[in-house]
C-alpha cells in the first residue's frame, strides 16, 4: 500500500485536452499559469495598501479585499491587518473566477501576515481547473498568524485549501477558518499541503471534498501538527481524515467531531476519524463522530504503516462502518507501526475489536470513558498536565480551547435509518432506488401486480450498493415489466430491528420511458443516453459519443444542468459526479 496518492497521465492529458478544443455552446478553459504579479488595485475606488514599508518594523497595513492582492506585488514583504475585512466581493471579480491566489509554485510567498486577530469574511476563489488554489496558493519560509478566514468558498484542482495551497517550512499559528472546499486532488480545510513547519493552534470547522485526499486540516502532513481541533464534513476518495488525509510527520494536542468519508472502493484506501494513512507519529488525540469507507477504516486512523507509524495515548468514540480491515480504534496496522496506550469506545463505535486490540487498544464502554471513570479506565493518558475530565463528558486537552465532548452529543447515538425509494423505467425494465443512511442492516422490496398475477421480491443481495457521503443508494432491476398497475412494497431494518417500510403504487405504460434531461450548457439538444446504460454519455445531445461531450461535461461540470441531475453523468457508477466521471467518459471515447 502506498504512501502518497499520485496524479495520473490521463487527468493530465484531459486538462491539456480541455485547454485546446473549444467547442459550440461551451466556453474554453484558460489552463495557463497566471502571472505572479497584478495591479495592486483589484478596484478602482479603493487604495490597496494604507500605509507601512514591507519591513517587520513597519508592515504594510491592509483593510481591505484589493489590500489582500496586493500582497501579490512584493512576495517576501510583511503584512498586518487593521481591521476585519469584507471579501464577499471576491466572488464577482476575475469574471466570476473570483480572488487570485497569491503566490505560484515558481514564486512562492516568503514574507509574514500578522491578521492582528482579525477576520476575512466571504473570500471567495472559483478556479476548478488551476492547482495551488487558496488565499496564499503556495508559501515557503514564510508565517501566518493571527487570522481568522471565515465563510470562504473556495474552488480548485490540486492542491487547494482555504488558507494555504503548499507550505514548505511555513510557521501558520493562531489561525480560525471556516467554509467549504472542492477540488480535485490533495484538499483541505486549512492547508493542503505541508512540507516542513508547523500548523499550531488552529481551528476549523469546514467541508472538504476530493476524489483524491481530503483532511479536515491539511492534505498531506509531512510538518508538525499540535492543539488543532476540527469539526465538519471531510469526503474523500483514497485517503480521507478529520486532522490529515496523509500524515508522514508528527500530529499531537488534536481533537475531531466530523463526518468522515472515504468513497473509492479500492484496496489502496485508508479512511479515518483523525488521520487517514499513517506512516508518522500520533500522540494525545481523540476523534468523535462518524467514519465510513470500504478498506482499511478506523475510528481514529485507517491505516498506520511502516516502523515510523506510531499512535499512542490517543482515543476514539466515532461511530465506524467499512466493508474490509475495520477498526474502532485503528482499522490496519502493518509493517512494525506501533499503537500504546490508546483506546476506543465499542458502544459507539459498533466495533468490538481494533488493530493492536489487546496489545497497546483497548475496548471500553461509554460510562468507563467519561467523567471521573475515565481516570481509572484511561491509565495511560496523563491526567496531571495533558488531560482533564468533567462529569458526563469525555476527556479534554488541557489548554485546547473548544475541545469539549460531553456523551450527551448526537454522534454518540445510533443515526436513525432513513429510507426512500424512485423508481424509472429504462429499456422496458423497471429501476428501483432505495436510498438509505448506514444503519441499514436488511431490506427487501416486493413488486406485484394490481391482480397478483405477477410478483417478484428482491432482498439486499440482489442490489448494487454506491455511496454518496452519508447517503448510500441500492439499485436494482425488475426486467421486462409488463405495462398494468402495480404496488411496490419496501421494507428495511437497521442491525438493532428497528423497521422503515414504503408503500407505493405505479402505473407502468405500454412504451418505455427514460426520465427528462435537461439541455446542458447553450447546447439547443438535451443528452441522450446511446447504450441505453442510465448514463447520458452524450452530453451535447448530437446522438454521438465523441471528444466533444468530453470537453462540454468538463466545462459545464459545476452548471446547474449537470449538478441538479449528476446521477445522469455518473460514468463510473459510484453514485457520486466529479471530475473522474469526466476522465472515466474520455476513456470511453478513446
Amino acid at each position: 500500500m502506498g504512501h502518497k496518492l499520485t496524479q495520473t497521465t490521463v487527468a493530465l492529458l484531459l486538462c491539456g485536452l480541455m485547454a485546446t478544443a473549444p467547442i459550440a455552446g461551451a466556453t474554453t478553459v484558460d489552463h495557463e499559469e497566471q502571472p505572479t504579479r497584478q495591479p495592486a488595485l483589484e478596484s478602482t475606488e479603493t487604495f490597496a495598501i494604507q500605509s507601512g514599508n514591507g519591513t517587520e518594523v513597519n508592515p504594510y497595513v491592509i483593510t481591505n479585499a484589493s489590500g489582500l492582492a496586493a500582497i501579490r506585488d512584493d512576495l517576501d514583504a510583511h503584512y498586518v491587518l487593521d481591521s476585519d475585512i469584507d471579501a464577499t466581493e471576491t466572488a464577482t471579480w476575475n469574471n466570476g473566477s473570483g480572488f487570485e491566489p497569491v503566490g505560484t509554485f515558481g514564486t512562492p510567498f516568503t514574507g509574514t501576515i500578522d491578521g492582528a486577530n482579525h477576520t476575512i469574511e466571504g473570500l471567495t476563489i472559483d478556479r476548478p481547473s488551476t492547482s495551488g488554489v487558496a488565499l496564499v496558493g503556495y508559501a515557503s519560509e514564510s508565517s501566518i498568524t493571527n487570522l481568522r478566514l471565515t465563510d470562504a468558498t473556495i474552488t480548485g484542482d490540486f492542491t487547494t485549501a482555504a488558507l494555504v495551497g503548499s507550505a514548505t517550512d511555513t510557521v501558520i499559528r493562531e489561525v480560525t477558518v471556516s467554509g467549504s472546499v472542492t477540488g480535485t486532488g490533495t484538499v483541505a480545510g486549512v492547508v493542503a499541503s505541508t512540507d516542513g513547519g508547523t500548523v499550531e493552534h488552529a481551528r476549523a470547522a469546514v467541508t472538504v471534498e476530493s476524489p483524491g485526499s481530503a483532511g479536515g486540516l491539511v492534505g498531506e502532513n509531512e510538518g508538525t501538527i499540535s492543539d488543532v481541533v476540527v469539526t465538519g464534513h471531510i469526503t474523500g476518495g483514497p485517503y480521507a481524515g478529520g486532522i490529515a488525509a496523509q500524515n508522514t510527520g508528527t500530529i499531537e494536542r488534536a481533537a475531531v467531531n466530523a463526518t468522515v468519508v472515504g468513497t473509492t472502493d479500492d484496496t489502496s484506501v485508508a479512511t479515518g476519524g483523525l488521520v487517514g494513512y499513517n506512516s508518522g507519529n500520533i500522540t494525545a488525540t481523540h476523534a468523535h463522530g462518524r467514519v465510513s469507507g470500504t478498506n482499511y477504516v478506523g475510528g481514529l486512523v485507517g491505516s498506520s504503516n511502516y516502523e515510523s507509524g506510531v499512535v499512542a495515548n490517543s482515543y476514539a468514540t466515532a461511530n465506524v462502518t467499512g466493508e474490509e480491515t475495520v477498526g474502532g480504534l485503528v482499522g490496519g496496522l502493518y509493517y512494525g507501526s506501533s499503537v500504546t496506550g490508546s483506546y476506543w469506545n465499542e458502544q459507539t463505535s459498533g466495533q468490538a475489536t481494533a488493530a493492536a486490540a489487546g496489545n497497546g487498544s483497548v475496548g471500553l464502554s461509554t460510562a468507563e470513558m467519561t467523567g471521573e471513570a475515565a481516570t481509572t479506565n484511561l491509565t495511560a493518558l496523563d491526567f496531571d498536565e495533558t488531560w482533564q475530565v468533567a462529569s458526563g463528558a469525555y476527556p479534554d486537552l488541557v489548554g485546547v480551547a473548544d475541545d469539549e465532548y460531553p456523551v450527551s452529543t448526537e454522534t454518540d447515538e445510533p443515526t436513525p435509518l432513513g429510507l426512500n425509494a424512485t423508481t424509472e423505467l429504462v429499456d422496458g425494465d423497471l429501476v428501483l432506488t432505495v436510498t438509505a443512511n448506514e444503519s441499514l442492516d436488511s431490506l427487501e422490496a416486493v413488486l406485484a401486480s394490481s391482480s397478483t398475477v405477477y410478483q417478484e421480491t428482491i432482498t439486499l443481495d440482489a442490489f448494487s450498493k454506491t455511496q454518496n457521503g452519508s447517503t448510500h443508494a441500492y439499485t436494482t432491476r425488475y426486467i421486462d415489466t409488463a405495462a398494468g398497475e402495480y404496488t411496490l412494497d419496501v421494507s428495511a431494518s437497521d442491525d438493532t430491528g428497528t423497521q422503515a417500510t414504503l408503500d407505493r403504487s405505479l402505473t407502468v405504460g405500454d412504451e418505455s420511458t427514460a426520465p427528462t434531461v435537461d439541455p446542458v450548457g447553450d447546447f439547443e439538444s438535451p443528452p441522450t443516453d446511446p447504450d441505453g446504460d442510465g448514463v447520458y454519455e452524450d452530453v451535447n445531445g448530437d446522438g454521438t459519443v465523441t471528444v466533444t461531450d468530453v470537453q462540454a461535461l468538463f466545462t459545464h461540470r459545476d452548471s446547474e444542468a449537470v449538478t441538479e441531475q449528476s446521477e445522469r453523468f455518473d460514468v463510473t457508477g459510484n453514485g457520486v459526479f466529479n471530475i473522474v466521471d469526466v476522465q472515466r467518459l474520455f476513456y470511453t471515447t478513446t
